[in-house]
Formats: C-alpha cells, sequence, structure tokens
C-alpha cells in the first residue's frame, strides 16, 4: 500500500501531485490556490507551505477581524492579515474555519491587484479584478479572481482605444493594504531589526520591493502611489506624500550605488 508523500501515512483516497502523491487528509487543509494547481505543485512546495504558512492559518483563524474588503478579498489591518474567500465565509465578522486562504503580509514577496476589460455596454465598461500573490517561502505565485465584474472609469485616446482606471474603491483598498503592510513591517523592525537597516527595511515594505528591484520599479510604484494620494482622490496626507518621496529617493540611491 502506498503512503503519502507529506505525512507518511497510508494512503486510502490519494490526490496526485506534479512529483508525489498525499492523503486526502493532507490535501484539506491545503489553501484553495495550492488545490486549484495541485497537478503543477510539488511535494517540497507542500512541505514549504506546512512550514512556514500553516502557522498563519492556525493562530489567526479565530482572531482575524476584517477592517475593509474589495470582493472576496478582506484586510485585517490590526494584524497585518489578508484573507480571499466568499461573503458567505464570513459571519458576525469573523471568518469560518474552512477558510484557508489567510495570508501574513510579511511572509508574501509581492502583491498586485489587475484589471481586465470583460465587457462593454453603451458607456459602461465593466472590468475584472485579479489578485496576484508571490509566496516568499514555496517559490510559487497565484491569482485570485476577486471581482468578476466591476463599472470602471474610461476616457477615449482616440476613436479606436480606450484608457480605463481602477475604480476608486480598489485604490482605496491599495492603499490600505500599503498601510497595514508598512505597520506591520514596523512591529517587526521594532522587535528583531538592527537601526542600521532600518530606514532601507522601511522603504522596501512600503513600496513593497523584493532584493531583485529595479529603478524602474521604484519609478512606477512611486508614481502610482502618488497618484493614490493625490487631493483630487480625497485622501490627502502631506506626511505620507513626504515619506513616499523620501523613501523613493532612498531606494533609487541605494540601487545606483549597488550597481556602481
Amino acid at each position: 500500500m502506498k503512503t503519502c508523500d507529506i505525512c507518511n501515512t497510508y494512503i486510502i483516497r490519494r490526490k496526485k501531485c506534479k512529483n508525489g502523491q498525499i492523503c486526502r487528509s493532507c490535501y484539506t487543509n491545503l489553501p484553495e490556490f495550492i488545490k486549484k494547481d495541485i497537478k503543477n505543485t510539488t511535494v517540497e512546495q507542500i512541505l514549504g507551505w506546512n512550514e512556514h504558512y500553516t502557522y498563519t492559518h492556525a493562530n489567526y483563524i479565530d482572531t482575524f477581524s476584517p477592517t475593509a474588503s474589495f470582493g472576496s478579498f478582506y484586510i485585517d489591518e490590526a494584524n497585518g492579515l489578508i484573507a480571499i474567500c466568499p461573503q458567505n465565509k464570513i459571519k458576525e465578522g469573523k471568518l469560518h474555519e474552512s477558510v484557508r486562504d489567510i495570508f501574513n503580509l510579511l511572509n508574501l514577496r509581492k502583491i498586485h491587484f489587475d484589471i481586465d476589460p470583460v465587457e462593454q455596454k453603451g458607456h459602461e465598461l465593466y472590468c475584472a479584478i485579479k489578485l496576484t500573490i508571490d509566496f516568499t517561502e514555496i517559490n510559487k505565485q497565484y491569482t485570485y479572481l476577486i471581482k468578476r465584474k466591476v463599472s470602471c472609469e474610461k476616457e477615449y485616446v482616440d476613436s479606436e482605444h480606450i484608457q480605463f482606471f481602477p475604480p476608486y474603491s480598489l485604490n482605496m483598498i491599495e492603499t490600505i493594504v500599503q498601510r497595514a503592510y508598512e505597520e506591520a513591517v514596523k512591529n517587526y523592525n521594532n522587535e528583531y531589526l538592527l537601526p542600521n537597516d532600518l530606514e532601507l527595511y522601511k522603504a522596501k515594505a512600503l513600496f513593497m520591493l523584493d532584493d531583485e528591484y529595479t529603478v524602474d520599479d521604484i519609478k512606477g510604484i512611486y508614481k502610482k502611489l502618488i497618484k493614490t494620494f493625490h487631493p483630487d482622490n480625497g485622501e490627502t496626507d502631506n506626511k505620507y506624500i513626504q515619506l513616499i518621496t523620501k523613501y523613493y529617493r532612498l531606494l533609487c540611491n541605494h540601487k545606483k550605488s549597488i550597481q556602481e
């Protein structure tokens, strides 16, 4: 009788992954994004998930308290956590215990929202909103569809081309994620990080950059942050804009010094 490559117990009902097989129990405890892509997921990635990410689920599923949401995306700003689940999995402000896709922002390499046009009716343009998460420890990326159809602003560039903009509510969610991430890193820094590395670490956290970022990455995120906090959006915060500019210069100078 064959055994599970994760827990080494005998398999009665099995699921095949890319380079092995796992029992039904181990499969059930995986987040939805791994289940949907199980045939392309290795045993090593599943073991990495169990080692680095199940802690988050076990310790935060009962305390996760969403403070903002967009479609099936929820964020707990106080704890620096995000969750992806259907609306019916949240009752009285708490996640149902069956929700597996709950993550600590500090454990993610990158998180990014994408907009895909899906339909145009008259003057209305509807887009699907997707969320891509890059998981640091298991070297795996996954894209969630968090909202199937939402109205977006548009303007005609010419007779054949349309430029569209994300809904304001999505801009607000991106801002909240940035702030929650910065706060999570701040709490981490106060406990673990050496003072000499603090400013650079804060800058990379605010811009949500990994160690292989480029100057173009910095410029793109900088423009996006400045646009989000523009007075026209009703989110004027001069101190935050000054901080963004300060960290933008710090990151650019640091990258240039490495390349020289």
